[in-house]
This record gives C-alpha cells, sequence and structure tokens, in this order.
C-alpha cells in the first residue's frame, strides 16, 4: 500500500503529523499526495479495474480458453492499447489462465474433450409441454459505468419465466449456483420431480 494512502486510512484515529512523524514523510509531502498523487492514484486505480473488467470479458467470451497473448490480441483489435506484460500480469493476478495454459502442464490423466462431461438429455427439444421440466441456465455481461457486471439466469423453458437470476461483478461458480438456487426457492424451496436443468459447458 502506498505509505500516503495509509496514512489517509488512519487519520480518522491519528493526527496526521504524528503518523507523518513515526513514518518517517513529511508532512507537506502527504498533503501534496492528498491533493494532486491522490486523485492520480485513484485514476490509475479505476483504469486497473477498467481492464481487469475487459480481460474478463475476452476471456469469458472465449469460453475460458485464451491465455493471455490472446486476450491481449483481441484487446488490440477491440483499440484498447496496453501492453502485453501488463496484460499476462492481471491475469495472473486475478488466476485467470487460459486452456493452452493448462494443456502444457504435465497430467496423469486427461479428459476426451470431445465427450459431453454429462448425458444431454434435452437433445435441442427445448418446447417442452409442462413448467417445471426444463430449465436453462445462462451467463451474460453487461457494461455499467466502469466495469463489466455479469449476469446468470435460470429460466424455465415453457413459460419463458425467469425464475432466478443473480449479479455480480465476478463469474466465479457462485454466481451460477446463487440463481439456481433463487430458482428453487421461488418453487417453495423444492426441485420439482423429474426436473433436468440443462446448460453449456462452461467452467461455472
Amino acid at each position: 500500500m502506498n505509505i500516503y494512502r495509509f496514512i489517509d486510512t488512519q487519520k480518522a484515529d491519528h493526527k496526521i503529523s504524528d503518523l507523518c512523524a513515526a513514518l518517517g514523510v513529511p508532512a507537506s509531502s502527504y498533503f501534496d499526495w492528498h491533493g494532486h498523487g491522490r486523485a492520480r492514484a485513484e485514476a490509475r486505480a479505476g483504469a486497473r479495474r477498467a481492464l481487469l473488467a475487459r480481460i474478463e470479458a475476452v476471456h469469458a467470451a472465449s469460453d475460458g480458453t485464451y491465455g493471455s497473448d490472446r486476450v491481449h490480441a483481441e484487446l488490440a483489435r477491440q483499440g484498447v492499447t496496453v501492453a502485453r506484460r501488463t496484460v499476462a500480469e492481471t491475469m495472473a493476478d486475478q488466476g485467470i489462465v487460459g486452456v493452452s495454459g493448462r494443456e502444457r502442464s504435465t497430467t496423469t490423466t486427461r479428459r476426451d474433450r470431445l465427450a459431453a462431461p454429462f448425458p444431454d438429455l434435452v437433445g435441442r427439444r427445448f418446447q417442452p409441454d409442462a413448467p417445471d421440466t426444463l430449465w436453462y441456465g445462462d451467463m451474460t455481461y453487461i457494461w455499467v459505468k466502469d466495469r463489466f457486471w455479469y449476469l446468470a439466469t435460470v429460466i424455465d423453458a415453457a413459460t419463458k419465466e425467469v425464475l432466478g437470476w443473480a449479479c455480480e461483478d465476478h463469474m466465479r461458480t457462485s454466481l451460477v449456483s446463487d440463481a439456481l438456487h433463487r430458482a428453487v426457492r421461488r418453487r417453495g424451496g423444492r426441485v420439482p420431480a423429474g426436473l433436468i436443468f440443462h446448460s453449456d459447458r462452461g467452467s461455472q
């Protein structure tokens, strides 16, 4: 943390002059930062958040397959000017990885990527005769102010009613499970007998 930002967080409990003396910095330097540096620091933090949102959106649109090189190339195609190293470091800091990175690692077993992880019980038949026989889920992202927000929904295929939804600034598994839990609560907390829940093969 920036030393002046630390002072800023502690000034409610301590005198600024005492904090500066204890940390060995001139009080005038803190006030200069507060007047100018703070705004610059906040602008940089906002830019980092915006870049992370763009990276997450590109990564999500690739179904989690893009590594830093392809994310950087797509950002460049969208007109975003950023260093390849910055993209790589941001993704590493957030634990965002592409398929290629995982495939280069050594494993004792390798799943057949052409095999579905679960049987397809729907077979493209998305017009059931009755409600609560087929629900399907999806995820999208929405740009709001300076970042992307991710929306997960659970929809009844027969009525097209949105039964559950969740919106967060991340696309972790909890986003999808929260939407599904809300749908179940809307049905009295019980999963309808014989219900099929269909989604794509995204990692969430």
